[in-house]
């Protein structure tokens, strides 16, 4: 038995500015980046209980942030360029894709299960310690996720039949 670690996933942004998917890893300049389902509930107490039930009723997913702004970083750059330029609604959204590299899918190399989120970005903070500039927020999801395969060596996404 082995623990999973947090290397183990790979996280990819789109950072073109056209239709064409444009993957870029999201390593170099993260110092964290995670994921928090948020999960929504509601909880009852029927008449004839003495404890309350709970039901799981939906996520408001999100993946928060730490990074320094690296040039020539596409991913760090993108996101910075989100809060620079004040960008709203669809100008300050992504799609996003978590690769799970220990969940082979079938007997092709390089080829992860995978799930491609549609994301807004919310930054939170430019860091004003001295050094280098960081930049942190949220990528918060928006609808539902896309279940699927990441194919490595060419960054690309395929969503399951």
């Amino acid at each position: 038995m082995n623990n999973i670690m947090r290397y183990q996933y790979a996280d990819y942004l789109d950072t073109s500015a056209s239709e064409t998917e444009e993957y870029n890893l999201m390593n170099t300049g993260f110092t964290s980046l995670g994921e928090n389902p948020n999960t929504q509930e509601e909880t009852k107490q029927y008449v004839g209980d003495k404890a309350s039930s709970t039901k799981v009723t939906g996520y408001q997913a999100e993946f928060p942030y730490d990074a320094e702004l690296i040039e020539s970083e596409a991913c760090t750059e993108a996101l910075y360029d989100t809060v620079r330029n004040q960008k709203t609604g669809s100008d300050a959204q992504f799609n996003y894709v978590r690769v799970e590299l220990w969940r082979k899918s079938g007997e092709t190399d390089g080829v992860f299960k995978a799930r491609k989120f549609k994301v807004s970005n919310v930054p939170d903070e430019l860091g004003a310690e001295p050094g280098p500039q960081t930049i942190s927020g949220s990528l918060k999801q928006i609808g539902d996720f896309v279940d699927g395969t990441f194919t490595v060596a060419t960054k690309t996404f395929t969503p399951n039949a």
